[in-house]
């Protein structure tokens, strides 16, 4: 080989070196670029789904997330964590081993410190059943989501449970109650009804407060258990099976009951207050609206009880033509706010207030209190069925088991667990019940009672109810 042609072969070699050089680089380059694209991509697209300090720590490690696995209690676990009540918490740590004499003590004494608290007193009923055989069924609520709610759908469920033990049971056999939560939530909602439906021992569910939750469990008890839905006003029972029940009067005919009053009084002109996070307050104001202009009535403005600038007092006060104050609230408005609406539409002259009217909400002598004076001469529009009822917030019963007032969805849930109740002394089996009370709820007459409330200091509520008469469904008004 000469020289020259050692020259070329290592200008070919050099020049290799160099190409292979810049294509591995360029490799290199763009796999990183791809590979940091696309980690980008995946956090973004993580981020959307979490709060921003949780995207922040998803560039660190990945994000799991697993919903905890709901749970069916009969008492040897709290669901309802609001209370802290050392003597319940013993009590379920007893129930939980099966030494029913020591639930029966530690309960005893929780309810006697917590007298409010349902899930005590359903506790202690089981604990009082022990392992003796018993019907059934179990409340769905919505425990850690709203306490509250829960709390009042369970007093209903745990005063009917209370009255038929102490009778003796049903034909003999006690009742025993599993307490669920389904958290408001159509995911846990389904869980829990699979659980359930897959329970032989329970034979019928009273609750699932909200749409979702309702919607999502129908689904699961189809052709398998029967639910009663006693608090919830916005479901269309068409989207719904045969084995999901609602058990109230629905919100249009509030609303339109509310709506002929106020014609039948000469009262066209209508101010109207409601909710716009409730789904409940949100359909009541759609309905009234509708019935309101279909009488010939004016709605002279509205106001939304969840926005500040709709309650300062000019806008408040633009509104003191009206002739009527219509509210619609939510069970977790401060019925402060409605006082205050109701003291700057006070007539300063004579010191009169523009008449209330309202429905369930209202329904309860906890909130008329907060109305002050304006609750005299309220006007509610109330399902027949709340109004008439064992456990109406303005009977005795639930006051002296409770120590305090209740409200319409104690009442309902109340009714809901007697009607089931009734169905298991005919028929104490899942198809015999559904059979029996999806005839019952179907030919059940549907109505509202409008009533006029009465200051009475000297009763046992303070309050009388006046009941101006009955509208059915045909809106034929029967007045008294």
């Amino acid at each position: 080989m000469d020289q020259d042609d050692g020259f070329t072969l290592k200008a070919f070699l050099v020049a290799l070196g160099l190409l292979l050089t810049f294509f591995l680089g360029v490799a290199w380059w763009g796999r990183g670029r791809f590979d940091n694209d696309s980690g980008s991509s995946s956090l973004s697209a993580q981020a959307e789904t979490l709060s921003p300090n949780d995207s922040t720590r998803a560039i660190v490690s990945p994000v799991t997330t697993s919903l905890p696995t709901p749970e069916i209690s009969w008492g040897d676990r709290i669901l309802v964590t609001t209370s802290t009540n050392r003597h319940k918490a013993a009590g379920v740590d007893a129930i939980a081993s099966r030494d029913y004499t020591a639930a029966v003590s530690a309960l005893e004494t929780a309810r006697s410190t917590e007298p409010a608290d349902p899930e005590t007193l359903i506790y202690l009923n089981n604990a009082r059943i022990g392992a003796a055989d018993a019907y059934a069924i179990a409340a769905a609520v919505p425990a850690e989501a709203s306490p509250a709610i829960a709390n009042s759908i369970l007093r209903g469920i745990a005063q009917a449970q209370t009255e038929i033990n102490q009778m003796g049971g049903i034909q003999g056999k006690p009742l025993r109650i599993a307490i669920v939560d389904d958290q408001n939530s159509s995911v846990f909602a389904k869980e829990l009804a699979t659980k359930l439906v897959k329970t032989p021992e329970i034979l019928g569910v009273i609750g699932h407060n909200s749409t979702p939750a309702a919607a999502a469990a129908a689904e699961i008890y189809n052709n398998q258990l029967l639910a009663l839905v006693p608090t919830n006003t916005t479901l269309n029972p068409a989207d719904l099976n045969e084995y999901a029940l609602p058990t109230l009067s629905s919100d249009p005919l509030v609303a339109g009951a509310i709506a002929f009053y106020l014609f039948e009084l000469g009262r066209a002109k209508a101010a109207l207050f409601y909710h716009s996070r409730s789904d409940h307050s949100r359909l009541l104001k759609s309905q009234f609206e509708t019935a309101l202009a279909a009488s010939g009535g004016t709605l002279m403005g509205q106001a939304n009880l969840v926005n500040p600038d709709d309650l300062l007092a000019p806008n408040i006060a633009k509104l003191k033509t009206a002739e009527a104050l219509v509210i619609f609230p939510s069970s977790d408005v401060q019925i402060t706010t409605l006082k205050q609406i109701v003291d700057i539409t006070q007539d300063q002259d004579d010191s009169t207030y523009t008449p209330v009217f309202g429905g369930y909400e209202l329904f309860s002598p906890a909130i008329l209190d907060q109305l002050g004076d304006a609750a005299d001469g309220t006007i509610l529009a109330i399902p027949n069925e709340i109004y008439a009822s064992a456990a109406s917030p303005f009977s005795n019963s639930p006051q002296m088991l409770w120590g305090q007032p209740v409200d319409w969805r104690t009442t309902s849930s109340y009714n809901a667990t007697q009607s089931m109740i009734a169905g298991l002394r005919k028929a104490p089996t899942r198809d015999g019940l559904k059979q029996l009370l999806y005839t019952e709820n179907s030919d059940m007459p549907r109505g509202v009672r409008l009533i006029k409330v009465e200051v009475q200091p000297g009763t046992e509520t303070r309050y009388e109810l006046v009941s101006l008469g009955f509208l059915a469904k045909e809106d034929i008004f029967v007045p008294e």
